[in-house]
């Protein structure tokens, strides 16, 4: 049996946490809220850390790739890093090549593009995966792209979870093409949780429609959907319901 010197010299399993850590976590946690990138101060005054070692954990954080600074005008961002392993963890217990085949086959059988969205946090998603059919080569599809929480028809799903006030905040901040208030969006929010489907008619972008599914278990917390996205001259009630119905039956396989 171990001696009690052996069971001091073990770091305990209860110990605080590591301040380093906690802080770049915070850091982290802050630049992802933010709208736009930070200088030094912008970061280390809201979160109370002296501004050396907040400067020595940044640059620790950008050589690790995690945050990204501009030297011209000294500001700091989240980096490719911190997306790309977001979308690891997403990604993890998803069958992405079952799932990828059966994407391209939507894509292919109606000529729209399909994504696979993951939430990214408190207020944005991340896009997994992509199938771009034709005639929509020229959507940008960047895997590991971030849009607010509330973005076209997936937003309408996730909004069911927030609170009003949180919600109406969030909702301010979408940029939508075709005027669209908060009160016709939340029955739009109604009527998808009770079709089990969302549909984004041309309010993000006039010229595109979007359809999107859940991907979650009954009871869970949603955090993934699966989309489809289609030019405005390809609506057909008959064809959206079709697509809808195909998604939700490759989100449930």
């Amino acid at each position: 049996m171990p001696d009690s010197d052996t069971f001091r010299s073990q770091p305990s399993l209860l110990a605080g946490p590591v301040g380093a850590v906690a802080n770049a976590a915070r850091i982290l946690g802050h630049l992802g809220t933010a709208k736009a990138p930070l200088r030094l101060t912008q970061i280390s005054r809201p979160l109370g850390i002296n501004n050396s070692t907040c400067l020595n954990i940044l640059r620790t954080l950008v050589t690790e790739g995690f945050v990204r600074i501009d030297g011209a005008t000294k500001t700091y961002g989240l980096g490719r890093r911190i997306v790309e392993l977001a979308r690891d963890a997403l990604n993890h217990g998803e069958n992405l090549r079952t799932l990828r085949p059966a994407m391209e086959a939507l894509a292919l059988k109606y000529g729209v593009t399909v994504m696979l969205w993951g939430r990214l946090g408190a207020e944005h998603l991340v896009l997994l995966a992509a199938a771009v059919g034709e005639p929509l080569r020229s959507i940008h599809a960047e895997l590991g792209m971030r849009v607010p929480l509330l973005t076209g028809s997936m937003g309408r799903l996730f909004a069911a979870e927030l609170d009003p006030p949180r919600l109406s905040r969030m909702f301010d901040t979408i940029a939508w093409q075709r005027p669209l208030d908060l009160g016709t969006y939340m029955r739009q929010v109604a009527e998808a949780n009770e079709r089990g489907w969302a549909l984004d008619d041309g309010y993000l972008n006039t010229a595109m429609w979007g359809i999107s599914v859940p991907m979650s278990h009954p009871g869970a917390r949603l955090d993934r959907t699966l989309s489809a996205v289609l030019l405005t001259d390809q609506r057909d009630p008959v064809a959206i319901d079709r697509i809808a119905h195909d998604l939700i039956a490759v989100g449930r396989a």
